[in-house]
């Protein structure tokens, strides 16, 4: 790419001096908070991006990759996190900086998206749309005992340690989506947020885990093997946590979701977090596949047409048919189709709405939508809380 920024790539040897940069900014234990990337240990340094003034580090940034294992397809993602500028050094453009420098590496590798968390507004800027389906579903003392009876559970619960990493990896790959982690950073990721790992055992045999922090009840990640009683882990978690609590639940995981929204006190649902969509084709077609084969998304069509953000128009990463262009969506016989076309768009949209149109409930609101959209959107997205940085 031409674009140049003030930007230059961290070592891994930099990263102490970017950890207590990044706490010094944002008041926070970064190496107890992201342990799978601030630990002295994690080898993780050569993923930040920095900007200097006379030698000292004035604004700093990280794209960490994480694979997704979506149905039977595997896409790279990066997260962007610690997204930080110091006081002084505000005003002077870094922030654009930094997210051009993730986003062009992000677009020479290959990604499919590229995840953060932050002010909406703000990051719609550099092309960042809030998307996804997250469901959270809270339980109290009632519905416990009314869904599930008094217990006590047949399941017993422990924490999770590193010698668990394998048990811990086949119980995820039960799921339909899913990140490919090593395995000795698998427990490490678990803690993010002060949180901890913990497996669920029926008598020997492992039959799940979940995560969740030691002073909060709310469950940010949970698995069961096919099979496996929802109403028992339900009944094991409230006699080890009391009486009320909130589990995220993985869109896909339909059975999972089923159930726990029969069950639950109630649920609500929100975007998730903010995505700059890079290759839209490999997206709809990774989610849209899944979606489909998991019975999610019935037969339709239509075609959109996808502006270009301006923030890609000038870093250079732009591509007809990839980040923007017009596009034909179908779903027929239970096979998902996206690629770009010749014909003229049902509905043309700017970027950020394109991919709020695409990925959460948008459509109900867009009463000029195609009756093929209405049919076949929105494409489910999720992507796991523990991973993003």
């Amino acid at each position: 790419m031409s674009y140049k920024t003030r930007c230059e790539r961290c070592t891994d040897a930099d990263l102490e001096e970017v950890t207590k940069f990044a706490t010094g900014v944002f008041d926070v234990d970064f190496e107890h908070y992201l342990p799978f990337i601030y630990a002295k240990d994690s080898g993780k340094g050569h993923e930040h991006l920095v900007v200097r003034e006379d030698g000292q580090i004035a604004a700093a940034v990280l794209n960490s990759p994480v694979t997704l294992r979506v149905g039977d397809v595997d896409i790279l993602t990066h997260g962007v996190g610690t997204v930080c500028v110091r006081e002084e050094s505000r005003g002077r453009g870094y922030m654009s900086d930094m997210l051009a420098e993730c986003l062009i590496e992000s677009s020479e590798q290959g990604a499919v998206l590229s995840i953060l968390s932050g002010q909406r507004q703000r990051y719609g800027y550099y092309g960042y749309a809030l998307t996804g389906i997250f469901a959270n579903h809270r339980f109290g003392e009632s519905s416990v005992r009314h869904e599930c009876g008094e217990g006590p559970s047949k399941y017993t619960v422990r924490k999770a340690e590193d010698s668990d990493a394998g048990t811990l990896d086949a119980i995820m790959r039960t799921a339909p989506i899913y990140p490919l982690r090593r395995a000795e950073d698998f427990v490490t990721i678990l803690k993010h947020d002060y949180r901890a790992g913990y497996l669920v055992f029926d008598g020997d045999r492992a039959v799940g885990y979940f995560v969740v922090g030691d002073s909060e009840n709310q469950i940010s990640e949970l698995v069961l093997v096919p099979g496996a009683s929802v109403k028992d882990f339900l009944l094991a978690f409230r006699e080890m946590r009391g009486d009320e609590f909130w589990i995220e639940g993985n869109v896909f995981d339909v059975e999972l979701k089923r159930e726990l929204t029969t069950l639950c006190s109630d649920w609500s649902y929100y975007g998730g977090a903010s995505v700059a969509i890079l290759d839209f084709p490999k997206m709809l077609n990774a989610y849209g596949g899944l979606g489909c084969g998991l019975g999610l998304i019935p037969d339709g069509e239509f075609t959109i047409g996808i502006e270009s953000h301006p923030f890609f128009d000038e870093i250079g990463i732009s591509r007809e048919g990839v980040t923007h262009g017009t596009f034909g969506i179908s779903v027929k016989d239970g096979k998902f189709r996206a690629e770009p076309t010749d014909k003229n768009p049902d509905i043309a949209l700017p970027y950020l709405r394109a991919a709020e149109y695409l990925f959460t409930p948008a459509p109900l609101w867009y009463p000029d939508s195609p009756k093929g959209a209405r049919a076949v959107l929105p494409i489910p997205f999720f992507y796991p809380s523990q991973d993003k940085v």
